[in-house]
Order: structure tokens, then sequence, then C-alpha cells
């Protein structure tokens, strides 16, 4: 039995929206992926909500990345005195008024880019805050690792160097990771599907 096996780089570097084919004799297993996009973003938490001040989206092959840094909200002028905002700020070195979109317009140009694609996030309320605006969006609770322990995209650092609590390098470390375990796991099923034709010929 001949068995022909077309596939699309089993590595990290995959383009996650190829088709994998396995023919098995007269056979066939397909695990298509599709395009996706992932996002991170820092904020403030106050009051209750979100004051985004980065936003970072790239798509599943790496050729598209945006970066938005977010003003502050126009009725909150300067940085409230509280000990979690202060503590917000050390964490990830964004200053309240620091920042170059307003947030509905950042939003807004996400959205052409994004359209109706898969979007991933990594955190629960994170990914709840943002599901307002992208309902598709999932979080990728199959990672596991946190954030701070993620530590192979840091040549995607931005350039305002505010730390590694950076939502560019924090994106990319999805990406990279979720590639990974796809990769894991098609690798499994074709394992698994050799298997199955091992016990076809016994």
């Amino acid at each position: 039995m001949t068995i022909i096996i077309f596939y699309y780089k089993f590595s990290v570097s995959a383009t996650f929206h190829h088709s994998c084919k396995i023919f098995l004799g007269d056979g066939c297993v397909t695990k298509t992926f599709m395009m996706v996009w992932y996002i991170d973003m820092e904020a403030y938490h106050y009051n209750g909500n979100f004051i985004a001040k980065e936003i970072a989206i790239v798509n599943s092959d790496d050729s598209q990345c945006f970066h938005y840094f977010i003003k502050n909200p126009q009725d909150l002028p300067r940085r409230p005195a509280t000990p979690s905002c202060y503590f917000q700020f050390k964490r990830h070195n964004l200053d309240w008024n620091f920042g170059k979109w307003n947030f509905t317009d950042a939003i807004s140009d996400i959205q052409q880019h994004i359209k109706d694609d898969i979007v991933f996030a990594k955190g629960v309320e994170k990914t709840k805050f943002l599901q307002r605006w992208f309902p598709q969006l999932q979080d990728t609770v199959w990672i596991s690792t946190p954030f701070k322990n993620l530590n192979k995209c840091f040549s995607a650092l931005c350039n305002v160097k505010h730390g590694r609590n950076c939502a560019r390098r924090k994106v990319h470390e999805l990406m990279y990771a979720d590639k990974l375990y796809k990769t894991h796991q098609l690798v499994e099923e074709v394992t698994f599907a050799f298997s199955l034709m091992s016990l076809d010929n016994k």
C-alpha cells in the first residue's frame, strides 16, 4: 500500500489557514486550519471597568500586526489616585495620559482588519470585555501557561520599551504558544490515523 502525506510545515512556523490531507490508501483524513487573529490588551482597571492603554493584534501567519496606544478617557484627565492604579502603572509602565488613539477609533480599525475571522485572547476578564466588540473572540483556555512564563518572543517588544508586559510581545507569545499546541495536536491526529491504518492491515 502506498502512503502519501501532503502537509504544510509541521512546525510552529506553520501558516494555520491551510489544509492538511493525509491519504491512507483509499481513505483521507483532512484537517483544515482557518486564518485566525490574536489580540492582547494592557489596561488600567478602575471602578469596575477596563481603561485600555495598549492593544495589539497579529494574524496567524505573522504577516499583519497592528499596535495601538490608547488615550485616556476625556472625563478622566488624570490617573485616579488609588493604590491599585499606581500598582497597575508600575506593572505596565504606560502613563495615564500617554496614547495616540481614541479607544473607539482603535476598536473600529481593529474590526476592519479582523472582520469575521476567529480571534483568540488569553484571560477570562479580558476576553469578556473585548467580546463586546468582537463576539467571535475566544479565550485560549487550552494554554494554561501564564504570560510571565511565555518567553519566546521578546524580539516583538514595542519601541516604547515599557517592559515585558507589552501587548505586542504578549500577542506574539500567544500566537507562538497556540501554534505549538496545534502542531502537537496535529501530530497526535496523524499518529492516530497511522495506527488505524496499521490495525486495518492486520
